[in-house]
Order: structure tokens, then sequence, then C-alpha cells
């Protein structure tokens, strides 16, 4: 294996930073290229802006401001970089695309998710501002779940979560590794074919046993009995609330699936080891 082949954890916690931990941001390298999966609030303290800016390319999952907060950190400072000489290229950005009309998802037969009107005109008005302030120093461009890349030698797809705003999962494999990223979720046993055999898989568990279901997000122990059923290899837990020490997350997870650890701010990983 390349040992350019890593992924390293720049945010963990949602909806706000506290105490050195930062909103979802997580940078995975392959040779030359870099992609940013997310780019919350207060991950830029975990990047090496004059290196992991060159050959980057940005994916934002979602238009909640706790996944693109930093991006105009990352923006005033590309910019820079470019009128100085430090960068030879603007940054590649791609951003969700979102559906107009409303959609109503099953999940099992306890709740359904339904986008309302107020949801859609707040997403589009998320989206704008982005990319009013994107389009200025990036080339962006729109993704949606039928959309297929290659970065490298980096192959991505990608995959409609069930939650309230139009979210993606993202799956990026190369020759040396196949790596996931659920985004934000609740349970979704369709997910499963999507995480299926990767060698280490991204996943948020925001919330523990007996933590009432407020928000549309997986549980620690649902994202361990995805990466089970999926026969990941390995997972990380991330998108923790910030108030909750994150062994209780790998405590709960355990009993389902034994190699899970939890993101850790600057820590790195091997996709495959």
């Amino acid at each position: 294996m390349c040992s350019s082949d890593l992924l390293k954890i720049l945010g963990s916690v949602a909806p706000y930073c506290k105490n050195g931990k930062n909103c979802p941001g997580y940078l995975l390298t392959e040779g030359k290229e870099k992609i940013l999966l997310d780019c919350g609030n207060g991950i830029t303290n975990h990047l090496d802006m004059k290196r992991d800016l060159e050959n980057l390319t940005i994916f934002i999952s979602n238009y909640l401001g706790d996944h693109y907060g930093d991006l105009f950190s990352i923006a005033e400072a590309s910019s820079l970089f470019l009128k100085s000489g430090l960068l030879e290229k603007r940054i590649k950005l791609y951003l969700p695309e979102l559906e107009e009309k409303l959609r109503t998802r099953m999940y099992n037969t306890e709740f359904f998710i339904e986008k309302t009107t107020d949801q859609y005109r707040t997403e589009r008005i998320n989206q704008e501002y982005v990319k009013n302030i994107a389009y200025h120093h990036f080339d962006v461009e729109i993704y949606n779940q039928s959309t297929q890349l290659q970065i490298g030698n980096m192959n991505i797809c990608f995959y409609q979560t069930l939650h309230p705003t139009d979210t993606y999962a993202m799956k990026i494999e190369s020759p040396t590794g196949k790596f996931v990223y659920s985004a934000d979720t609740i349970y979704d046993e369709k997910i499963i074919e999507f995480f299926k055999d990767a060698d280490l898989l991204l996943c948020e568990a925001s919330l523990l046993k007996g933590q009432e279901r407020n928000c549309k997000h997986l549980y620690a122990y649902e994202a361990a009995k995805l990466a089970s059923k999926s026969h990941v290899e390995g997972l990380i837990l991330t998108h923790f609330w910030p108030e909750t020490e994150k062994n209780a997350y790998v405590e709960e997870a355990t009993e389902y699936f034994k190699n899970v650890v939890a993101a850790e701010e600057g820590k790195v990983f091997k996709i495959k080891k």
C-alpha cells in the first residue's frame, strides 16, 4: 500500500466547536491528490495551508452550516496564495444538488421524513449563500446521486441519505482501498450495499441509547450495525454531540462491531492496513 492513502480527522463534533473539537471535516490523501470531505467550523486549525491546498478538491455533503463553516477561510487563503504564486490553480469545489419537490421517505415504521416548503426555501438560501462566495474563489460544480467522478487514482460516487436536508454519503475507491463516508443520515438498510466491503467506514453517531431522537441522526449502535451488516473492515465514529465524552459512543458501538474507534482531531488513519 502507498503510505499516502491516508485519512486525517480535522473535525468530529456538531453542530458547534468546543475545547479543540471542530465541526465535520476529513482530509483524504492519495498520491498527490487531496480530497476534503466537508469543511466545518474550526477545521483549518488542522490544515497546513501551503501544502494541503495544492491539488485539493472539496466536497460538501449538505447545506447545514456545521458542514461548510470554514469554507470561507479556505476561500480567502486560496485567493491570497494564488495571487502570491503559492498555489498553481483554483481549488475545485463540489456542492450537492437540491431537490425542488417535496420528499417523503420512510424510516422503518417509526416516522417519516418530509421536506417542507420552508425547509426547501432555507436550503436554497443556504445554497445561494455558499455559491455566491464560492464562485469568486473556487471552480464550482454541482453533484447528485448519479454523479461519478475520477480524481487521480480515486473513483468517487454518491448516495442520497435519509435526512431532512439533501445530503450525500460518499464512496472513494482507489487501487489500494475503499473508503466510505456516511455524512448525516438516520438508519437506512438500503445504504448497506453502498457501504459493502469497505476497508474503512467513517460514520456519524450523534446519539446514544436512551436519548430522544429529536434530530434525524444515527445512534452509535446503529452505526455499528450498519458496519457489521456491510462487512466493513474498520469503523470510525464521528459527528458527536460536543458535550458528551466520545468513549460513550465507542462503548455502545462495540456491542455490535468490534473494530471501532472515535474520530479525534489531528489523528491520521490508513484506509487499508
